[in-house]
């Protein structure tokens, strides 16, 4: 089966790359930052519009949007990169495995 690209935040990509080697599913992360995407290791195959190098395959199958990514103002331009191959596959929301466990016994305040 061939690795799966996904469209990662550049930004992001260094707090996320033990999480994404622990999968069992063969990812291959593609990092976008506004003037480009490249592979982990440097190779560029697209700009930042997500137009592809003559000679790469950029055929992300999922895009992983972050908070920071979110409010940062190139958003947009993320998005255009991600839809730009035409491969994404249906809606997917991709977030981070929690850190932290949250309590069950949650109980809101009364309001006054």
């Amino acid at each position: 089966m061939p690795s799966r690209q996904v469209l990662l935040p550049a930004d992001d990509y260094p707090r996320l790359a033990d999480r994404l080697a622990a999968l069992d599913h063969d990812i291959e992360p593609l990092l976008w930052h506004p003037d480009g995407v490249a592979k982990p290791d440097g190779t560029s195959i697209a700009d930042g519009a997500g137009n592809a190098s003559a000679d790469a395959a950029f055929e992300p199958e999922a895009a992983w949007v972050s908070i920071s990514l979110l409010f940062s103002g190139v958003f947009p331009a993320f998005v255009e990169a991600a839809l730009a191959p035409g491969t994404l596959r249906g809606p997917k929301l991709v977030s981070p495995a929690p850190t932290h466990r949250r309590s069950s016994s949650f109980s809101p305040r009364a309001s006054a």
